[in-house]
């Protein structure tokens, strides 16, 4: 019995002792004492660990920090947007003005480039001499009439093309 009171006393020594480091938490149904507080940067409430997000203390002001990045479902690009306003229409304004599709994007990006070839690569062609997009077909400088070739910036030697010095 004496180590039982022994104990009590030496607990309410030790609460007493502490009582004035950390702070309560400001949350409604909790009030525990956290040496280590939280505080709200948009409230100014003091929280302990289980309450410091802003959903879990149920912060009046959450909404000023709420920003979501929209993504296009077409392009996968990033779409802005303004506080307040509704995320399905500002991805559908995107689409309405220019949304490129990544197939378009592909599509345009290994055209060939040689006149009246509309043929479209998957994996990019470039000539050695102009530096231009070409397909299989007109991949090598004399297939589509190469201007670098022409105007004579280039000659042979060996299997190699080295720019000629003016």
């Amino acid at each position: 019995q004496y180590q039982a009171v022994h104990l009590w006393i030496f607990r309410i020594l030790l609460i007493m002792e502490f009582s004035h480091v950390g702070s309560h938490c400001d949350f409604d149904r909790c009030k525990q004492q956290d040496f280590l507080p939280f505080t709200c940067d948009l409230c100014h409430k003091t929280l302990c660990l289980e309450h410091r997000t802003y959903s879990d203390h149920n912060c009046p002001h959450a909404e000023a920090k709420d920003v979501k990045v929209l993504v296009c479902p077409l392009c996968e690009q990033p779409v802005s947007s303004s506080r307040g306003q509704d995320p399905n229409q500002a991805v559908e304004q995107h689409i309405l003005n220019g949304c490129v599709t990544k197939e378009q994007q592909i599509r345009h990006e290994n055209r060939c480039f040689a006149k009246g070839c509309k043929r479209v690569e998957l994996i990019p062609m470039k000539c050695r001499d102009c530096q231009l997009q070409y397909c299989l077909r007109h991949r090598f400088a004399s297939d589509h009439n190469c201007k670098a070739q022409q105007q004579g910036r280039f000659r042979t030697v060996g299997p190699f093309r080295v720019p000629v010095k003016s």
